[in-house]
């Protein structure tokens, strides 16, 4: 894969430029850390659900929308856990990348697929809010 190093134990030295190397990353990533036993697509997608449910908690808590900011800093990791809705939406970007990945979908040719077909949709099409 282009500009993503291969060796599952070493941390990303290139940057990932595309949804599809993005995935491939995460899915390494999960697999270095364990995160690729036992999956079952039915939990994994219950898991993006609980990535919105946290978004929305950051809200209830009091925190804005573009609020990023760092909790208590976690003594077996050595570092502050950054929070907030935008983390919370990149948990559920992640989530998701790792799904598609997993199943080997290719996102480019899915994005281009399901955007060919809303270009040809009427304006607000079935009248829905938002």
């Amino acid at each position: 894969m282009k500009g993503i190093v291969s060796d599952l134990n070493a941390p990303m030295r290139v940057v990932p430029t595309t949804p599809d190397e993005w995935a491939a990353y995460v899915n390494d990533w999960c697999e270095r850390k364990g995160w690729n036993r036992d999956l079952v697509f039915e939990k994994m997608l219950m898991n993006l659900h609980s990535e919105i449910t946290e978004a929305r908690e950051e809200i209830r808590n009091g925190h804005g929308i573009d609020e990023i900011y760092s909790s208590a800093t976690i003594a077996d990791e050595g570092m502050a856990k950054p929070e907030g809705v935008p983390i919370e939406l990149v948990d559920l970007l992640i989530r998701l990348l790792h799904i598609m990945a997993w199943r080997g979908w290719n996102i480019q040719a899915l994005l281009e697929t399901k955007m060919a077909y809303n270009e040809k949709r009427p304006f607000r099409h079935g009248n829905k809010t938002c």
